[in-house]
């Protein structure tokens, strides 16, 4: 009986001592594969961090240098630079602005729009501006509205908009930045699949998505990993910049009298400067930045010929020997010594400009010219004609509009 006690003692502590012997070595294998696990995750993420980064970095110099490229640009990208718009060849297509070719966001009207708005003076933009007539009657005496030139700004999304744009030209900036072979060097191979680009606009900010799958060895370990995201958020309000560029251009061809320096949309402003006839529009918006500094959003604006308001011929007449003057913008018909039935008129010009410009203004019978230094004197033959035609003329510089008037003439009264 003792020693059967014995001998289940003995097998106990045997049994206790089995047990801890693999309790010891199932522990010791547990630590060493966590031990390899840290390993392995320490040699994908020195494996991948470098790659990781470079192609960060790439992305990155890509997305800034073509946002910069679009905005002073107008919102295209030319294929020299990766972008869709052709590269302008000639010098009518563009305002070069500080060695950029600042494309045309709002030309000149082109073509008429029946009998109702017209392309070209003497008629643009139509015959009586800014009065508008049916049989006659007047409908409405001032009406400012019209067809004043044609908006050409991208779209933001859609068929060669922005957002192609500058998907294209980022991949192709992107995927030509990287040289996967400055890796060999260290032992690491990358081996590439094809690559997609998603631009976001956000409410603050431009958003650039690549999906680009790349397989990573290291030669020395034989790790093996595989990496696809990459992104990078440019402070720049894309689209609200856009939103304020298209309303103001939007104005600008439909409002003679829209001056874009005038208005502000939130935060955001335009302002003009001159570059010869044409103007450059600037888009300010002080949210937006790359790199530290203020975002350049520009476009063209091609000069637009300014428009007389129509003046009715007048109803007194003048006699021979009376004589007509100008000064500045006013016309005068003095028919001073005429005797009865004649009057003297005074016919004041004015004309609005699309672009701000300054007009000037200037008056001519036949050939010859009426201003504040020359006086014309009615002539006998003009009395005989029964009327006399003065026209009068309002340019920018570069564009002018004209309108004749017709002024009444007879033989003077005794």
């Amino acid at each position: 009986m003792r020693g059967q006690l014995t001998l289940l003692i003995i097998v106990g502590i045997l049994i206790a001592i089995m047990v801890g012997i693999v309790l010891y070595a199932a522990r010791s294998t547990s630590a060493k594969k966590g031990e390899s696990n840290i390993n392995t995750q320490q040699q994908t993420s020195e494996l991948l961090k470098p790659v990781e980064e470079f192609t960060r970095q790439c992305l990155d110099l890509a997305a800034r240098t073509s946002l910069n490229q679009l905005g002073a640009q107008a919102g295209t990208l030319y294929e020299s630079q990766g972008g869709l718009t052709p590269d302008p060849y000639s010098s009518t297509d563009y305002v070069l602005h500080n060695s950029v070719k600042v494309p045309f966001a709002i030309l000149p009207p082109q073509g008429d729009v029946g009998t109702l708005f017209f392309a070209d003076t003497p008629k643009y933009p139509w015959e009586t501006f800014p009065a508008i007539y049916e049989n006659g009657t007047v409908l409405i005496a001032e009406y400012l509205q019209g067809y004043y030139g044609i908006n050409t700004l991208p779209q933001l999304i859609g068929l060669n908009s922005v957002q192609d744009q500058l998907e294209n030209a980022v991949l192709v900036a992107t995927t030509t930045c990287l040289d996967w072979t400055i890796f060999e060097p260290q032992g690491i191979t990358v081996i590439p699949q094809t690559p997609h680009l998603r631009v976001i606009f956000g409410e603050r900010s431009t958003s650039f998505l690549l999906s680009y799958p790349l397989d990573v060895t290291s030669t020395v370990t034989g790790t093996t990993s595989h990496i696809d995201a990459f992104a990078v958020d440019i402070p720049v309000r894309t689209k609200s910049i856009m939103q304020a560029a298209r309303a103001t251009i939007d104005k600008d061809v439909n409002d003679i009298t829209f001056d874009p320096s005038s208005v502000l949309y939130g935060t955001i402003g335009i302002s003009t400067s001159r570059e010869l006839f044409d103007d450059i529009l600037t888009v300010t918006d002080p949210s937006s930045t790359v790199g530290g500094k203020p975002y350049l959003f520009q476009f063209a604006r091609k000069n637009r010929a300014p428009a007389i308001l129509w003046i009715q011929n007048a109803t007194d007449k003048v006699c021979d020997s009376g004589t007509v003057h100008a000064s500045t913008s006013v016309l005068f018909v003095d028919a001073t010594g005429c005797g009865t039935g004649f009057d003297s008129t005074t016919l004041s010009v004015r004309a609005y400009d699309p672009d701000e410009d300054a007009v000037t203004f200037s008056f001519q019978i036949r050939t010859e010219p009426v201003m504040p230094s020359a006086t014309y004197t009615v002539t006998t033959a003009d009395a005989s004609f029964t009327i006399l035609p003065v026209t009068a003329r309002a340019t920018d510089g570069q564009y002018t509009d004209e309108q004749t008037i017709i002024i009444p003439t007879d033989y003077k009264t005794t």
